[in-house]
């Protein structure tokens, strides 16, 4: 309104009713910018509940529970946003639900109260906001000041139907966490974004690769979804799309398997001791793997290392799987300091010290203990049968 009149009682109300706390008096004040006249002005301040909590209720009521569906959009996009790692790009959202932008940006429009975009992103307007949708515990003392109940991680505890509801009204985060989890598994393999590895990537937006990249595997352990998080981490288009972006992630991704998967923990200690090559050339990943998986055939899970390292070979990553193999002029990482000589047959093992003593296991059936900067062999350890 402009009439001064009406800004004054405008003010007046918005003090009174928000009672100092600033989140309130900014939700009533983006609500006021929509009133036409000020009869409309009036009955929204008239109409406000007096506490965050009512205000919250009132705008929840009209804008979610109204829809009376747990597949409507705005539900989907509160169960994404509440178990998001970090904000939501909205290309990241039309991906996931297969919705249009225009579609999105008018929801949310409708829908500050509860969220803000900021360049792209999609955050909560404030964390007490989602605090109280996610059934923390939420009060407002007579004072005004939140009194907020410590905040649990979301953990997922058991497994429900998925449909985010509870008691009517909030939502319960490991529902939200099954839906985040079936809607990334749904994109990845509708949209084969991770076949054709570093490739397939890009035909893809990477607001969308880099979340997914980064946090796809989390997700779908939270939701108690191992086998397909197993399955995602053992693909190869999936492992190289990880090594253009990041190599160390592949790792990371591994450690959210549980404990005692031996062919995920072998393909971690594989991408660990490639990293050097790889900080050269991404594309020796496929080789680097091979080379140091096939020697794991013999043991007792060989099939599946065998199968997943002709999956290696025989993926389709734009260049044959052993590249780069080519003559260059360029010079190796680390010069040829000295060669230790003794053993007299093939060496197994190498252990450093830290640059003064090295230890190396030989199928002669001895390790010795060299002084590096010497060269000497300082002690020959035997007794080895095998």
């Amino acid at each position: 309104a402009n009439d001064e009149n009406s800004r004054r009682y405008a003010l007046d109300n918005l003090l009174h009713h928000s009672r100092g706390m600033m989140l309130y008096a900014s939700i009533i004040a983006d609500q006021m910018e929509d009133c036409e006249d000020e009869a409309a002005l009036r009955s929204l301040i008239e109409g406000a509940p007096n506490k965050l909590e009512g205000l919250l209720k009132l705008q929840f009521d009209s804008l979610v529970l109204e829809a009376n569906n747990s597949e409507s959009l705005i539900w989907k996009v509160m169960k994404l946003s509440i178990v998001a790692m970090e904000p939501l790009h909205i290309m990241l959202i039309t991906a996931l639900l297969s919705c249009s932008s225009n579609e999105l940006n008018a929801l949310l429009a409708n829908a500050r109260t509860f969220f803000t975009i900021q360049n792209g992103f999609v955050h909560f307007r404030h964390k007490i906001i989602k605090l109280w949708v996610t059934k923390q515990c939420l009060d407002v003392t007579e004072g005004g000041l939140p009194l907020l109940a410590s905040f649990r991680s979301p953990v997922v505890k058991r497994q429900d139907s998925g449909s985010g509801t509870s008691g009517g009204r909030r939502m319960d985060t490991s529902g939200c966490h099954i839906f985040f989890a079936k809607s990334t598994l749904k994109y990845v393999k509708e949209s084969a974004v991770f076949d054709g590895g570093a490739r397939g990537c890009v035909l893809i937006p990477i607001e969308v690769t880099d979340y997914l990249l980064r946090h796809a595997v989390t997700h779908l352990c939270m939701a108690n979804m191992f086998d397909e998080a197993r399955s995602l981490i053992l693909s190869p288009g999936w492992i190289m799309a990880n090594a253009a972006l990041r190599p160390k992630a592949i790792v990371e991704s591994c450690s959210m398997m549980p404990q005692g998967d031996e062919s995920v923990e072998y393909l971690a200690r594989a991408v660990t001791t490639s990293l050097a090559s790889l900080k050269i050339d991404k594309r020796q990943l496929p080789s680097q793997l091979v080379g140091r998986l096939l020697s794991l055939e013999d043991l007792p899970l060989d099939n599946e290392i065998s199968s997943f390292v002709k999956e290696i070979k025989e993926h389709d990553y734009g260049f044959d799987w052993w590249c780069p193999l080519s003559a260059t002029w360029q010079d190796s990482e680390y010069s040829l300091l000295r060669t230790l000589v003794g053993h007299s047959s093939t060496v197994q093992a190498v252990a450093c010290d830290g640059g003064k003593r090295a230890a190396s296991g030989s199928w002669d059936g001895t390790v010795r203990i060299w002084d590096v900067v010497s060269g000497k062999c300082e002690k020959e350890l035997t007794g080895h049968t095998d």
